[in-house]
């Protein structure tokens, strides 16, 4: 792959003609991104991160507690003197199900409370960070939703994020210190460029879908079909599996080009959307934007993926017409 594929200087002035740019000039101003610097470690020894942790532990404590009382009171129901191994298939569902019944309800409440608690440390953390930080609505965003990014965000929670962090800058990209130094010595142009396919380590979610599948098969193997192990797992599973049939994105790769990035077909732009990228040798890349989060793992070796996807992302002119395949 070659990431700078450039047409000649007539063609490319009559392409961005075209397609309703401004035709390229050696005095092209390149968007510029903000090096998120370690800072986590602050909001570590602050003591509101110490009171939500303690809250945390309480929180967890108690549901697991409870788990457990409901576990002792449906087998003394059913059979307390009956192994578990030696109960009916209908007694061993109905204390799965009662389980999973708690759980989810223990989960939710905890993600209620934790959820109001974090805001209220991020808020009290807020403070710390001086308004000169170019990074400032990043890290703010980080702390009230509890970030970095993820998949399985919800579009409200990721365009609460989004909000937060463009509302401070219109920065295209955020990138950790050692990512920032290995995208300083990248090629970059203002011609236009052709729209690339990136290698992206199954992205946003389909290494994941693996991982899960392998996880239930072993579950089935060594537990049985009404495992709760089974049950998590393949929950999540089929979860990541309608997001990537809704993207439809499967089995469709990522696509790349002026300012703009496609998996399936969902697209972000670097009008309503910002990358981050952390990592070393291969970095991993989150784009997040009121469509949601795309995760991909690149290499960020020269000439690799990740230097063909920083030309597009950040390049001068935008042109979000291109199309990511060939009508």
């Amino acid at each position: 792959m070659n990431p700078l594929h450039t047409d000649d200087a007539g063609a490319s002035d009559a392409h961005a003609s075209a397609a309703g740019q401004t035709p390229h000039s050696t005095e092209a101003v390149m968007p510029a991104c903000v090096t998120v610097r370690r800072w986590r470690w602050r909001v570590y020894v602050h003591p509101a991160s110490w009171m939500l942790g303690v809250f945390t532990v309480v929180v967890a404590g108690l549901m697991v507690a409870a788990m457990i009382a409901a576990c002792f009171a449906v087998s003394f129901v059913l059979g307390p003197n009956t192994p578990f191994s030696q109960w009916s298939t209908m007694q061993q569902v109905i204390v799965i199900v009662t389980d999973l019944v708690i759980v989810a309800s223990g989960i939710g409440l905890a993600a209620l409370f934790i959820r109001r608690a974090a805001g209220m440390a991020a808020r009290t953390f807020e403070a710390t960070i001086p308004a000169s930080e170019p990074a400032r609505g990043f890290m703010v965003a980080e702390l009230q939703e509890s970030g970095p990014p993820r998949d399985n965000w919800t579009k409200r929670k990721t365009q609460r994020w989004i909000r937060k962090v463009r509302s401070a800058s219109d920065t295209r990209a955020y990138l950790s210190p050692r990512i920032a130094d290995r995208a300083a010595k990248f090629e970059r142009t203002d011609r236009p460029l052709e729209p690339e396919q990136i290698d992206s380590g199954m992205a946003s979610g389909g290494s994941k879908l693996v991982f899960y599948a392998m996880i239930c098969g072993f579950a089935v193997w060594r537990f049985g079909a009404f495992s709760p192990i089974l049950f998590g797992f393949g929950i999540g599973a089929i979860l990541l599996l309608i997001r990537l049939i809704q993207r439809r994105a499967l089995f469709t790769p990522v696509m790349v080009g002026q300012g703009w990035i496609q998996h399936g077909v969902v697209r972000w732009t670097v009008e309503d959307s910002v990358l981050f990228a952390d990592g070393w040798l291969n970095s991993r890349v989150r784009v997040i934007g009121p469509q949601g989060v795309l995760t991909m793992n690149v290499s960020t070796k020269r000439g690799q993926n990740f230097e063909c996807l920083w030309m597009r992302w950040m390049h001068p002119h935008p042109n979000l017409t291109q199309q990511a395949f060939d009508a």
